[in-house]
């Protein structure tokens, strides 16, 4: 049985009522909240539901909710150790921010801590979250390490390109490395980096492992891949030491 009540707005207030209609329901496999401005609050109503769907459920997407770090610390919680979900698709929440608008990566940690127990979980979709860091990186590395069943990850839009500003060109060569470490030592047959800003020497690195892993690489074509701080290093000392 599917039920798929996306592209709603039906907010917090219509997650209690439908998560009261799906409690106790076994037979549900595939259900889609997506974009229905549930936030942190409607996640938590909706923990009773997913529990009784927990046998059952094996399609779940809750993309474009805006939940944040502490709606993605209540989605871990009540997935964790699931045995029967192969399909995730947690999108564009802003899982990297808590409720007042700061930078809190507790959410993305508790997530991927989570995900590593869902040992049948084949496909998961966690693009636009802003995960683009160190703690970003480690978690999805931890994740790769320990989960063998998942096959297709998509971390597209987790960078916003800003040339040589925004959060830093460290975070994103951070986020690099971690994100290679993880790839092998992965069962991954498919990854999407699209629209993602990565160092040269990174990218570089990510490619040659996914070709040796036979790890079939997406949107290799509209990632920025910019220089790594080495080179910009050398760029802006050759610049400064030129004669005009």
């Amino acid at each position: 049985m599917k039920l798929d009540i996306s592209r709603n707005s039906i907010g917090a207030a219509g997650a209690r009522a439908v998560a009261d209609a799906l409690n106790g329901n076994k037979g549900l496999t595939e259900l889609n909240l997506a974009d229905n401005r549930l936030g942190a609050e409607g996640v938590q109503h909706f923990l009773g539901a997913f529990q009784s769907m927990e046998e059952s459920l094996v399609k779940f997407d809750i993309s474009s909710n805006r939940f944040g770090a502490e709606g993605a610390k209540s989605l871990a919680s009540v997935l964790e150790h699931n045995s029967v979900l192969r399909d995730l698709n947690v999108a564009d929440n802003r899982m990297a921010w808590n409720a007042r608008g700061v930078r809190d990566m507790s959410g993305v940690i508790s997530f991927a801590n989570t995900i590593k127990t869902m040992q049948e979980l084949v496909r998961l979709v966690i693009k636009n979250n802003c995960l683009t860091n160190r703690e970003g990186g480690e978690a999805l590395a931890s994740m790769l390490t320990i989960n063998k069943s998942l096959r297709e990850l998509n971390v597209s839009d987790n960078w916003k390109n800003t040339g040589w500003k925004g959060l830093g060109d460290s975070s994103s060569t951070e986020f690099a490395e971690e994100l290679a470490a993880g790839l092998n030592k992965s069962g991954l047959s498919s990854l999407d980096l699209d629209r993602n800003s990565l160092p040269s020497n990174e990218m570089g690195r990510i490619k040659g492992i996914c070709r040796s892993r036979a790890i079939a690489l997406a949107g290799v074509r509209r990632t920025s891949i910019t220089p790594s701080p080495a080179l910009k290093q050398a760029a802006a000392s050759a610049l400064l030491n030129s004669t005009y």
